[in-house]
């Protein structure tokens, strides 16, 4: 007896890439932005709802990469207690957000150049849900400055320039460097690199 062939579809169940879904995009009001004038930026978070609940997870961290002759309307904070007080948040350069959108004042100091441009850092612990995996991202999204300009962020920016000075970048070579240990004892990155996995790690205070 002869069995006639049946076609078998298999459904695979592909779960969706969520990460997308962390969007950042920033624009610069219309109007002329000139040395002396205060302008606004505002960058927008758009997230799935109930991405930041649960585990304890931070709110999502705004980070500011100006020009020289730009910089965020603000008291600077310096002072330890002030820090302390404030989560040890780098004000007016960094701030906590939250989904929609956070309008920041600019001030133009000095001369503007052609090439100048303004970026922002977005980085997160997002979740899906309490019960869900949780994921670190980041994104940047950079624009000329210029009246009305618009952009969106990448995808696991590699760069992430801020505040008053450059840090290391993703990709830059190590300098090497001596840390005590609970012990009394150092550790000496020339004595581990290329024999060990090495992990440097900074704790925020901010949560």
């Amino acid at each position: 007896m002869l069995i006639p062939w049946i076609p078998v579809v298999a459904a695979i169940a592909v779960s969706p890439v969520v990460e997308p879904q962390f969007r950042v995009s920033a624009r610069l009001q219309e109007a002329p932005i000139t040395q002396g004038a205060v302008f606004e930026a505002v960058v927008t978070l758009e997230m799935p709802e109930g991405w930041i609940e649960g585990k304890g997870l931070p709110r999502p961290l705004l980070q500011i990469d100006a020009p020289r002759n730009v910089r965020p309307e603000g008291r600077e904070v310096t002072e330890y207690r002030q820090l302390a007080r404030n989560g040890f948040l780098n004000e007016p350069w960094e701030r906590i957000i939250s989904a929609g959108e956070t309008r920041i004042a600019m001030r133009i100091a000095g001369p503007s150049h052609a090439d100048d441009r303004l970026a922002f850092n977005v980085v997160a612990y997002v979740t899906e849900g309490p019960e869900g995996p949780s994921r670190f991202v980041r994104r940047r999204v950079e624009l000329p400055l210029t009246p009305g300009a618009a952009n969106e962020s990448v995808s696991n920016a590699t760069v992430s320039n801020w505040g008053r000075e450059s840090g290391l970048q993703i990709g830059d070579e190590a300098e090497t460097f001596e840390l005590p240990r609970a012990d009394g004892s150092i550790l000496r990155l020339a004595d581990v690199i290329g024999t060990k996995n090495i992990i440097v790690t900074t704790y925020r205070a901010f949560w």
